[in-house]
């Protein structure tokens, strides 16, 4: 009986170190995918209607087309 108590109470903490182990990973891993991305810079915030400094509208135009049956 003591035994089974002993091997729950361990298991509980192998399952909680487990999990704290795989949030610190997946922490890790979003850290390093923001490591590269260009918009991860702050904001600025801006009044007025001005454009984005990277990117540019976009402007073309596709027109509709009839499915041929």
């Amino acid at each position: 009986m003591v035994k089974d108590k002993d091997n729950s109470s361990k298991i509980e903490e192998l399952e909680k170190t487990a999990e704290d182990q795989a949030n610190t990973i997946a922490k890790l891993e979003n850290e390093i995918k923001q490591l590269g991305d260009p918009n991860k810079t702050p904001k600025i915030i801006q009044k007025g209607s001005q454009k984005h400094p990277k990117y540019v509208k976009n402007n073309i135009q596709i027109p509709a087309t009839i499915p041929k049956e």
